[in-house]
């Protein structure tokens, strides 16, 4: 189930649990700390690209819209 389908089924008119958010928001922050490190931007950040397990834990899928900063065009 990726992130937008759990806003709609668990969401639905009243939002999600803010513990939830939180938990989201981390897992997120840390994961692009970690590709920020490794020199790599993600090109397609968006909830229908975040996968949500069971428990509460968030996995990246689509990995083809990792780029390497130094193949990004200089600003």
């Amino acid at each position: 189930m990726n992130l937008r389908d759990v806003v709609k089924r668990f969401g639905k008119d009243v939002g999600l649990n803010i513990r939830a958010v939180r938990a989201y928001a981390h897992q997120l922050f840390l994961a692009l700390s970690l590709l920020r490190k490794l020199n790599i931007i993600h090109a397609d950040i968006k909830p229908d690209n975040i996968l949500v397990s069971c428990t509460t834990s968030l996995r990246p899928l689509s990995i083809a819209t990792l780029v390497p900063v130094s193949l990004t065009p200089p600003s």
